[in-house]
Formats: C-alpha cells, sequence, structure tokens
C-alpha cells in the first residue's frame, strides 16, 4: 500500500530527527523495476535500521496484512554506475527501501586463518570482495558470479552462481549469517541452526536483513583461461568427450547468428587453477573494459533498441557485426589473478531481459544437450519465420550446486547442474513469445528452476516446482516469525511478488511484466527520429570497408525507408 501523507511524515520527521540521509524514488541497473515514490534511506549504521523497522512494525500493527506498508534492501551507492540492483525481480518493490551505504556494510575481515573463514558485510561487490581478498588476504572464493557488481547480500538471497564443476553456488559458502530479524534484534546463525540450510539456500531478504555472513575461501590462486571458438555440433561434441569434467572451470557464450548456420558463434572459457607464481600474460584489464564500455555506448548512442524492435529484419545482421564484437577475436590462452579472469565482463548494457533456468544434468551433460539442441532448433524456426526474438547471447555454466530451501541448483548426489541463460532486447517482437515457449520447456521438459534474480514467471506453481523443500521453507519462515512475536503476514519484509511465489496471497493480482511489443505485420516508414538515428549508425558502420559482415548491416540499413 502507498504511503500515506501521515505515514510519509512520519518517516521524514524520523530521517530529520536521526540525521539519516532520505531521498524519494528508486530504480534498478535495467531500470525494469521502479519505485518513483519510494522513501530511500541511505543507511550508515544498524542502529539506524532497528529505528525505522520500529517505525515501520509499529505502522502496520493497525493495518490488514494487505495495506501493510513494506521494507526492503536494495544496493546502490552512487560512486559507480554499476551500484545498483541487477536483480530483474520485483524483490525491491516496496514503500521503504534501505541501502546500506557506510563503509561498515562492506568491511572484510579474516576470522580463522587455518580454515580460511572471513567475514564479509552484506552491501560489498563481489568484484571488489575478490579482489580484496586476493591482494590483502592472499585468498580466493572457490566459484564467483560473472557480474562483478553485485552485492554479496543480494547474490546470496537470490541463490546467485557461478561456475565450477566441484562447486557450490555463492550461498553454498557461507558458513554463518548474521541477521538484523524482523523484530528488531540481531542473531548470528550457523550450521548448528536447525533451519540453516533452509534459510542459507536462498532466503529471499525475507528473514530480515542479513549484515554480514562468515564464508569458506580458499588459499588464493591464478586462473589459465583457454577461449576457444566452434560451431553447435562442435560444442556438442566437446562436451560428449567429457569438457566439464576436463576442466574445473567452464562457461559458454552463444550468439545466435539465425542465417549463417556454418558460423563460429559460440566460445568456451575453460579455466583451471595455476600458482600465484605463474607469469601473467598481456591481457590489459582496462583496455578490456574500455573496449566493452565502447560497444554499449555504442548501442546507446543510436538506440539499438528502438532500431530492432521497429526493424526486426536487421537483427540477423546485427548480430552478425555488432553482438559478435562482445565475443572474443580469436581463440587465446591468458594467466591471470582470480578476479580478472572470473569477472571478464565489466560491462553491461540496462536494455536487457534475461530468462535464466537451472536444471539437473548428469556428469555427461546429456541434459545440457538436450537444452542446446531444443533450443537452436527453436530459434532456427523462429528465423525461418523471420523472428528473431534474441539480440544478446545464450550463456551456460556447469557447477555443483548447494542444496537447501528455495535454492534453484537443488541436486541429487549423482547430479549437475547447469545454468542456461537467454538474454534480449525486452522490446523486440516475438521475444515475449519465444520467452513463454522456453519456459514450458525448461520447467515441463528439464524440470528446470527459474533464477530468483532473473526472470520469474508468475504463472507457475512454485510448490510443484520445489516440492518437499518448499513446504520446508514455509514451515522455516513460520517459525522464525513466531520466534519474533510477529505475524508473518503483516511483515514489512514480504512484498506482493513474494506473497504471490509463496502462495500466501489467496490471488495473485501481481504482475511485473514490462510493457510487450506486439509482433510486426508490415513495417511502417520510418519516423523521421529513426531514420536519423539509422543514417547515423549507417556512416558509423561504412568505416568498416573491410568487414563482410559490416556491409550485410549496411545493406540491411538501407532497406528501412
Amino acid at each position: 500500500m502507498p504511503l500515506s501523507q501521515s505515514e510519509r511524515a512520519i518517516l521524514i520527521a524520523l530521517s530529520e530527527k536521526n540525521k539519516i540521509a532520505l531521498s524519494k524514488g528508486w530504480k534498478n541497473f535495467s531500470e525494469s523495476q521502479k519505485q518513483p515514490e519510494a522513501l530511500v534511506f541511505h543507511i550508515s549504521n544498524t542502529d539506524e535500521i532497528q529505528k525505522i523497522l520500529t517505525t515501520v512494525n509499529t505502522l502496520n500493527q493497525e493495518k490488514k496484512p494487505q495495506d501493510k506498508l513494506t521494507l526492503r534492501v536494495a544496493a546502490g551507492d552512487n560512486k559507480n554506475p554499476y551500484s545498483e540492483s541487477f536483480s530483474f525481480t520485483p524483490c525491491v518493490s516496496a514503500d521503504i527501501i534501505l541501502q546500506l551505504v557506510h563503509d561498515d556494510f562492506k568491511k572484510v575481515e579474516l576470522l580463522d586463518e587455518k580454515k580460511h573463514i572471513v567475514k564479509v558485510g552484506s552491501a560489498i561487490q563481489i568484484g571488489e570482495l575478490n579482489k580484496i581478498l586476493f591482494e590483502t588476504f592472499q585468498l580466493s572464493l572457490p566459484t564467483s558470479s560473472l557480474i562483478p557488481y553485485v552485492t554479496f547480500g543480494g547474490l546470496t538471497a537470490n541463490a546467485g552462481h557461478g561456475t565450477g564443476r566441484d562447486q557450490p553456488s555463492i550461498s553454498g559458502l557461507i558458513r554463518a549469517m548474521t541477521f538484523l530479524k524482523p523484530d528488531g534484534k540481531i542473531e548470528r546463525i550457523d550450521g548448528t541452526h536447525p533451519d540453516f540450510e533452509h534459510i542459507r539456500g536462498s532466503h529471499l531478504g525475507i528473514f530480515g536483513i542479513m549484515l554480514e555472513a562468515e564464508i569458506e575461501c580458499i588459499p588464493a590462486q591464478k586462473l589459465e583461461s583457454t577461449i576457444q571458438t566452434m560451431r553447435l555440433l562442435g560444442l556438442i561434441g566437446e562436451i560428449q568427450k567429457g569438457l566439464f569434467h576436463q576442466y574445473p572451470y567452464v562457461t559458454i557464450m552463444y550468439i545466435p547468428h539465425y542465417n549463417k548456420a556454418h558460423t563460429k558463434n559460440i566460445t568456451i572459457a575453460k579455466w583451471r587453477p595455476v600458482p600465484l607464481d605463474a607469469k601473467n600474460t598481456e591481457m590489459n584489464p582496462e583496455i578490456r573494459h574500455f573496449n566493452q564500455e565502447r560497444m554499449i555506448q555504442y548501442s546507446d548512442k543510436f538506440n539499438i533498441e528502438e532500431i530492432l524492435s521497429n526493424y526486426p529484419k536487421i537483427i540477423p545482421y546485427y548480430m552478425n557485426y555488432i553482438v559478435s564484437n562482445f565475443a572474443p577475436e580469436k581463440e587465446s590462452v591468458t594467466v591471470r589473478p582470480w578476479y580478472d579472469i572470473a569477472h571478464s565482463q565489466t560491462s553491461f548494457p540496462k536494455n536487457l531481459d534475461d530468462a535464466g533456468y537451472l536444471f539437473e544434468t548428469d556428469k555427461e551433460g546429456t541434459e545440457v544437450i538436450t537444452a542446446l539442441t531444443t533450443v537452436t532448433k527453436t530459434l532456427k524456426t523462429y528465423a525461418d519465420n523471420k523472428k528473431f526474438p534474441l539480440t544478446y547471447a545464450i550463456y551456460l555454466r556447469f557447477f555443483q550446486g548447494t542444496n537447501g530451501g528455495l535454492s534453484t541448483s537443488t541436486h541429487r548426489d549423482d547430479k549437475y547442474i547447469c545454468a542456461f541463460d537467454m538474454v534480449s532486447h525486452p522490446t523486440i517482437p516475438w521475444y515475449p513469445e519465444f520467452k513463454k515457449e522456453m519456459q514450458n520447456f525448461f520447467i515441463e521438459s528439464l524440470h528446470a528452476k527459474p533464477h530468483w534474480g532473473k526472470h520469474i514467471p508468475l504463472d507457475v506453481n512454485y510448490a510443484n516446482i520445489y516440492g518437499k523443500n518448499f513446504k520446508n521453507f514455509k514451515n522455516t519462515l513460520e517459525h522464525w516469525y513466531e520466534d519474533c512475536k510477529m505475524d508473518v503476514n503483516k511483515s514489512p519484509f514480504l512484498n506482493k511478488f513474494h506473497e504471490s511465489i509463496l502462495q500466501i496471497s489467496e490471488k495473485n493480482t501481481y504482475s511485473f511484466e514490462r510493457e510487450k511489443k506486439p509482433p510486426l505485420k508490415h513495417e511502417k516508414p520510418a519516423a523521421p527520429h529513426i531514420k536519423k538515428l539509422v543514417k547515423q549508425l549507417l556512416f558509423e558502420v561504412q568505416k568498416d570497408k573491410n568487414n563482410a559482415s559490416a556491409q550485410e548491416l549496411i545493406k540491411a540499413l538501407r532497406k528501412i525507408r
């Protein structure tokens, strides 16, 4: 329920009295989630959180559950352009948003040198954490997300993961967690707590605010990264020959080219740890970041999304020439510090949508091959009908996973997990249709779980998807709130999104889909501003005279009226 004028006045007075920085309005990095009326508190210490939470709980006492005020934590400190939340879901949909901006929430402290146990603040970004561990404590995380800018708290709340044959999700590294509970009290829980596994797997931020966690690291190592490019049949052959077990870490990027079936449009990165004294190769992270930023600025400058959405026939040529530049130019072997290799992509476009699914697979990767062949056949069928739903790439990671609660990587003892992400501009015609078709395939055929931080469909039954773990999680949640002497239905940490997926609300009335663009039956003449954008893009592409893909894109752009 939106804040009333009197409630807003109470909270503003609270901020003024306690000198808590306050602003209005919040949005996530991709701008898929916007809360223009939310009050955003910029938190310096836990005492400030307790005061705000006490006030919110007091205001909620006399309210009906459906009218309660909601409160969530979100990333963001405005120190860099990638400080906002990277989650696509409305997990931060709230009346009041807290941003843990003080350095106390980003501390890294060595607790046990022999066991490599480190205490980390929940607001530290994972890339910064990796660098501090490596350079200050001579430690590394054994697994880490591709995106360096997600916070540790947000990553673990949504069951974030990296890659690694023998590795858990990021939550699986946690040995203890400290929460500021819904009643304002602070409690540390570890493996001795009866519900630790249910909470650790993916707590979704609804048990309170995770202030810090104690995690198990490994001695610092460098990584050797071997990059190979190949076609789909080559990748399938590599998987069948044991790709995922020949190297301890594998990540795959597949760029759909639609009309070029024989193009090497798949990049495999195979990593293995090497000693710290291994000599670095001549790869400059600053130059790599600059080149990635240049491609994103290129897309923003010419408003590529609008051009592609209105004239999707040029998508194959755009993929062949522009998107392919995000992949490595040639096969290579690189040795660098762990954090340089694990976070090889450091620039990201805002205008994207990500449908991610995680499913069990055997050690031979049988289910991975099934997913690859099904998705590529579906894309070909779409392309044969002049439909091109994906405009970025498909990403695959292979890892061990973490059991417990609503972990998306729950697995049986003899199974592994494949994370399969399909990324596109959100307004591309036919992308919603393709996304729905893939949702049905992954959930029904591979019994996959949607990634909590990516696109979350609300027309599926999560009790069926998670089985007994769903019931265990809800029981744990109820016990947690009983211990706080609070009604879970009045918890400010549960918004309508959480109530819907957890089947707490009687009816699913919540929708968070972006605006859908209907498929075009006939392309209309270009609007004047699009003609101008196309003209500017043509001028830029024509500079690349010796590139065959550039020439194809030029021909396609000239056909836009």
